[in-house]
C-alpha cells in the first residue's frame, strides 16, 4: 500500500504520547518486549504491528528473517526511542552492518534519543566516520522535544504581548 513506514524502537510514556493519535498514513511496527497485553490491545485498535523482541538479542538468522517481518527495506524512518542512549547507539549501529545496511534504503531517516551528551558525542563520531552511516541522522533528547513543544505551541511574543509592557521592553530578539 502507499503508507509510509515507520519502525519504532522502544515503548515508554514519551512514545504512548507520540502513538496518542491515529495515523492512517503510516504503516508503524513498534518493536518491544515490555509492551503490556492491555497496551497490545490499543495499539492493534490503532493499526499499530507490535513485534515483541529484543532486536539486540537476537541471531544473525533471526536478525534477517525479522528485518523482513518489520518491512525494513520500506521504512522511512526508523525512530531508536529505548529510554536508554546506549540501548539506541546500540540498535543504530546494528542496523549499519552491512547485511543490514543493504536492506535499507538510502533515503531512510534515523532519529535516536540520546540524552547523555558523552554518548551522543560518541554517536555523532561513529556516524561521521561511518561510510555506511544513514545519510540522515537526527539525536534528539526529551528536554529539546519539550522545548520544541512549547516554542511550537506558545511562541515568545505571546508572552511578552500579554505581559502588559510596551513593545520597546520586550526582551525578544527576531
Amino acid at each position: 500500500s502507499g503508507k509510509r513506514r515507520i519502525i519504532l524502537f522502544g515503548y515508554n510514556d514519551e512514545v504512548k504520547a507520540l502513538l496518542g493519535e491515529t495515523c492512517p498514513n503510516y504503516r508503524i511496527h513498534l518493536v518491544s518486549d515490555t509492551v503490556s497485553k492491555e497496551t497490545e490491545v490499543e495499539l492493534l485498535k490503532k493499526k499499530i504491528r507490535l513485534h515483541r523482541a529484543d532486536f539486540l538479542k537476537l541471531s544473525k538468522k533471526q536478525l534477517a528473517n525479522f528485518m523482513r517481518t518489520i518491512e525494513a527495506e520500506k521504512a522511512e524512518q526508523i525512530i531508536l526511542f529505548e529510554e536508554s542512549s546506549v540501548k539506541n547507539f546500540s540498535l543504530y549501529q546494528m542496523f549499519h552492518e552491512e547485511k543490514i545496511q543493504e536492506l535499507l534504503t538510502e533515503e531512510v531517516r534515523f532519529i535516536c534519543r540520546c540524552e547523555d551528551e558523552g554518548i551522543r558525542r560518541i554517536i555523532e563520531d561513529y556516524h561521521d566516520s561511518n561510510k555506511n552511516a544513514a545519510m540522515d541522522l537526527e539525536l534528539i533528547g526529551i528536554h529539546e522535544l519539550r522545548a520544541r513543544d512549547i516554542l511550537l505551541n506558545h511562541s515568545l511574543h505571546e508572552y511578552w504581548k500579554d505581559s502588559g509592557k510596551p513593545a520597546k521592553e520586550w526582551k525578544l530578539h527576531l
